[in-house]
């Protein structure tokens, strides 16, 4: 008798606990729009062909990036996942003992399709979309031009407290020719981008 007393006891001092987490994983539910904001490096990777080398080169080299980032939940897996960066880029084309920066400073506007493999907050995903890059800046030795292109990418989402951290690799595939001189004709812009994202839960 005394063993039930003390078992009633105990159920009826843990039930408001239980009770309370239950609540505060109700609380936890993902939110329909998250924002935050990301930093990171990235690599440009210009391209032209291959007859064009006789009399150019190109050097590519290390940038960095940092914009701002927002998340529209569909569901448990899928969400929009569109992205406002600001790209320095590091690459040049040499062209008989000139140097000339291509693209050296961009706005990245860049429009995600994110896939979560895993539900909740903890899970690695891969993104892909468009991506619209309006240059900054111009100069006698600098050439820049509008461009799209064709982003995809992996990343985890990874829960601190009440925030995410989201550690991203994404590949940028540029569609547009950078220049419509013959010299220089079918130069692309790619470039690669390793980046951390930051957001609410």
């Amino acid at each position: 008798m005394k063993k039930v007393i003390v078992f009633s006891l105990f159920a009826m001092a843990c039930t408001p606990i239980f009770g309370q987490t239950a609540s505060e994983r109700a609380e936890e539910k993902p939110k329909f729009v998250t924002f935050g904001f990301n930093a990171g490096i990235n690599r440009s990777n210009l391209s032209f062909r291959d007859e064009s080398r006789e009399t150019s080169d190109i050097t590519n080299g290390l940038g960095y990036r940092f914009g701002l980032t927002s998340n529209f939940r569909f569901g448990d897996h899928f969400s929009l996942a569109p992205k406002a960066e600001l790209s320095f880029n590091a690459s040049r084309l040499e062209q008989d003992g000139t140097s000339y920066k291509m693209n050296p400073l961009n706005i990245e506007l860049v429009g995600l399709v994110k896939y979560k493999f895993m539900k909740g907050r903890f899970s690695p995903y891969i993104v892909a979309g468009p991506n619209a890059r309006i240059p900054l800046g111009s100069g006698s030795t600098t050439f820049t031009n509008k461009d799209v292109a064709v982003d995809i990418g992996v990343g985890l989402d990874v829960p601190i407290f009440r925030f995410n951290i989201s550690p991203e690799l994404r590949y940028s595939f540029g569609l547009t020719e950078m220049m419509e001189e013959t010299a220089f004709k079918n130069i692309k812009y790619h470039n690669i981008a390793l980046v951390l994202n930051f957001s609410g839960s």
